[in-house]
């Protein structure tokens, strides 16, 4: 009977699944802290902003009148849910890479970069939060630099080995 070769990806799965070591607990964290990000980002690009309150005088008259569409409202819950997910997860990998559990001395070295963006992360969701109540702080600016400082850490985090 002739061996049956798997494709790359089923290949993949497999050694996945049957490590002989277990997912530390706090990287679990931090992967579930990413799948909050990503599943809450999908929802906000399926619902839409049907106006934004922070540059029109009439659409913040709509909204706090509570006269715009539901997806309007679910856009708000989706980024908040999404912004905590990337929270979670730069936690999560900082006290896992902390903890020593990943098999590497504990500590930073090699990742001083990927927990410098991680901390720029944390401080731009601490201004969005901040802008949220206070529109001259900037909302749009503090939300964008929230993104860029996030999609960095993952490109750093899945282009570097040693972070």
């Amino acid at each position: 009977m002739p061996t049956r070769t798997w494709p790359p990806s089923n290949q993949a799965c497999a050694t996945i699944g049957n490590s002989a070591r277990p997912m530390p607990k706090l990287a679990l964290v931090a992967l579930v802290g990413l799948f909050v990000l990503g599943a809450a980002t999908m929802c906000d690009a399926l619902m839409p902003l049907s106006c934004t309150p922070t540059a029109d005088a009439a659409c913040a008259a709509r909204e706090a009148a509570g006269q715009v569409p539901l997806t309007h409202v679910g856009h708000a819950v989706s980024s908040g849910i999404a912004g905590f997910g990337g929270v979670v997860a730069v936690l999560g990998w900082g006290l896992w890479r902390r903890s020593g559990a990943d098999g590497r001395t504990p500590g930073f070295d090699g990742a001083r970069l990927a927990l410098g963006l991680g901390a720029l992360h944390l401080l731009a969701t601490a201004w969005t939060l901040a802008a949220m109540l206070e529109p001259a702080l900037y909302l749009g600016l503090a939300q964008r630099t929230q993104i860029l400082t996030l999609t960095l850490w993952l490109a750093l985090l899945a282009s570097s080995p040693r972070a």
